[in-house]
């Protein structure tokens, strides 16, 4: 589901497995659109695991590892320390780990920290999954170790996260991290990179709308969905980031009432997971609070975010 970018690669960079799907699109799909319009529907569902680095392995074996039941699937759970737990959702084809760069600055904060494996991701067994399996997980985790103080989520997790948060997810402030604006721009990104002739795309386009209703392109974008959202939201996105647009960010912030948008240098779509000065700011944000008219509570932006009004267009910038 969710696209690489593959601007400035030779041939020779790109995986053979794409190469090869490209060039039986292009071949086969103005021929036999039908049966080519099946493999792309798998293809649009299907994830990919990547190997942990050592870094993750060795987080993973100091924290509390447990697994929840939703909906057939073996969830993946784990923790690190105590205290009023702090959320990390990953995106699609990560894993919980991924984001582990935050456990530790957030622990001596004074925070448990739960991290996820989505179906079909990390350590949770499974081929495919969707959207909105991964909201049935973050309500279910939801249940079980929230209400939340904080979330950090990344990529398409954000979406997830967003519509989770318009059922009602209990968390009391969340940090975005690189989020993609709109389900139906995703699709034709997918489309873009595989190659994939718009004669098979329209029959997957509308057999997405048939199993989940024809407002998907709406429900399933962070972009549509943050515009009724309230919860207090920072949203951090690279200018470099070659998977996703910063520009999507920025149109997410224009939308979500009172969010933070703060745009970064030299990071890409998963370096700034690991970035010092990204993770200072979400910390701060989560575990800061300043007076803010009827809310004690409210979370401290940082002073370089900018906050936008309906016809505001400056964006701040590490």
């Amino acid at each position: 589901m969710e696209q690489a970018n593959n601007n400035g690669q030779s041939a020779h960079d790109i995986p053979r497995v794409v190469r090869a799907l490209r060039a039986g699109f292009r071949t086969l799909g103005p021929i036999v659109p039908r049966l080519m319009g099946l493999l792309a529907w798998r293809l649009w569902f299907s994830t990919h695991r990547f190997p942990a680095p050592a870094r993750e392995r060795r987080l993973l074996e100091r924290a509390t590892h447990t697994r929840i039941q939703v909906d057939g699937h073996d969830v993946a759970v784990y923790s690190w320390g105590d205290g009023p737990p702090v959320l990390l959702v990953h995106g699609w084809n990560g894993r919980g780990s991924q984001l582990g760069s935050f456990v530790e600055p957030l622990r001596r904060a004074g925070h448990r920290v739960v991290a996820l494996d989505f179906p079909a991701h990390g350590q949770t067994a499974g081929k495919q999954t969707n959207l909105f399996e991964m909201v049935a997980v973050l309500e279910a985790i939801g249940d079980g170790h929230g209400p939340f103080a904080g979330v950090i989520a990344h990529s398409l997790g954000v979406t997830a996260l967003a519509m989770a948060l318009a059922d009602g997810f209990p968390a009391e402030r969340v940090v975005c991290v690189s989020p993609t604006a709109r389900l139906d721009e995703l699709m034709d990104k997918f489309a873009t990179m595989l190659h994939i002739p718009e004669p098979v795309l329209v029959p997957v386009r509308r057999r997405v709308e048939r199993r989940f209703g024809p407002q998907i392109w709406h429900e399933a974008s962070a972009e549509h969905v943050a515009a009724g959202l309230t919860t207090p939201a920072l949203i951090i996105h690279d200018r470099d980031d070659e998977d996703v647009p910063w520009q999507e960010s920025e149109r997410i912030a224009r939308a979500w009432p009172g969010a933070g948008f703060i745009r970064t240098e030299e990071l890409g779509h998963r370096r700034i997971l690991r970035s010092r000065q990204v993770i200072e700011m979400a910390t701060e944000f989560l575990t800061s609070h300043v007076l803010a008219g009827d809310s004690p509570m409210a979370p401290k932006l940082p002073a370089n975010a900018m906050q936008f009004t309906t016809n505001s267009v400056a964006t701040q910038e590490l």
